[in-house]
């Protein structure tokens, strides 16, 4: 009898344990995983692409959790670079988790790489207009833009906009 309730007593803790693990760590752990693929295809750059591939966030609204997730992430990501970012999987949890994606979406190094990933590619207008928005957000990202051409037209359209004309040294960076 006392041998069945030490067994019960361990099965119990080790349960309560991998319960624990399940909702506080696992659910709050970030991998950077680094794969190479050769590929010769029309179009892409010579020296190669770079793609960010975020995948299964399963976002809720609020939560520790959550936040440590998008701590860690970020600290992961924060001496990375890339060309684009693909957000796939299962992005929300439920409804509410939508509005926490949209802020990840929105960080300005998000819209800084699509924007130029956009222009790159030949899709100058959209490229443009992230371009702007991760400005907006952050305009220390301008510091990044060290193509001319590009870094003229960017501030031509934050200048049509009245962005300058409003914080007139960010056409000074």
């Amino acid at each position: 009898m006392r041998s069945f309730f030490g067994v019960a007593l361990f099965a119990l803790g080790a349960g309560a344990l991998a319960g624990l693990y399940a909702t506080r760590v696992e659910r709050a752990r970030v991998q950077l995983s680094r794969y190479e693929v050769v590929l010769d295809v029309p179009g892409l750059p010579s020296d190669g692409l770079t793609i960010l591939h975020l995948s299964d966030f399963h976002f809720r609204a609020g939560g520790a959790v959550q936040a440590r997730k998008i701590e860690r992430l970020l600290a992961a990501l924060a001496h990375e670079t890339y060309d684009v970012v693909a957000l796939t999987g299962d992005l929300i949890h439920d409804r509410a988790g939508f509005a926490a994606a949209l802020r990840l979406a929105e960080r300005p190094e998000i819209r800084f790489n699509v924007g130029l990933a956009l222009y790159m590619s030949g899709e100058q207008e959209t490229g443009l207009a992230h371009l702007v928005q991760a400005t907006k957000l952050n305009p220390a990202v301008l510091k990044e833009v060290t193509a001319p051409d590009l870094r003229r037209r960017l501030l031509e359209r934050l200048a049509a906009e009245g962005y300058t004309q409003r914080y007139p040294w960010v056409g000074e960076q």
